[in-house]
């Protein structure tokens, strides 16, 4: 029976919390950024970008302010969506996919700098 390296597992560990990253990025894209986006425009309080992200900032900075509690709080944040409480208005699949995407993003740095010093 042959074993795998340790590298290569590693490598594999790494790069599924990247996949886990990027598929609960674009899950929180099509459904939290697009139904907030859809509360907030009218009132004229959902901040576009104006960039070619297509919204992903947005959903990016939504999922560190449900997974962490002082990002919504912070004053940066509540510059940008004053009166908005992000946690409270995402459903439970919504929660697990910002929490897929910040875990996912701590695997893939983790495991990545694990896999760049032990690489043979």
């Amino acid at each position: 029976m042959n074993a795998m390296p340790l590298h290569v597992m590693i490598a594999i560990v790494g790069m599924s919390g990247g996949l886990s990253m990027l598929l609960g990025w674009l899950l929180l894209r099509l459904t939290l950024t697009r139904r907030l986006k859809k509360e907030l425009k009218p009132k004229g309080e959902y901040w576009e970008t104006g960039t070619l992200d297509f919204g992903f900032l947005n959903a990016g900075l939504f999922a560190w302010a449900i997974v962490l509690p002082w990002v919504q709080r912070s004053v940066k944040f509540r510059l940008i969506y004053p009166h908005l409480n992000v946690k409270a208005r995402a459903n439970g699949f919504e929660k697990m996919m910002a929490y897929g995407t910040i875990g996912g993003l701590f695997v893939f740095l983790f495991f990545g700098v694990i896999f760049v010093l032990i690489e043979p």
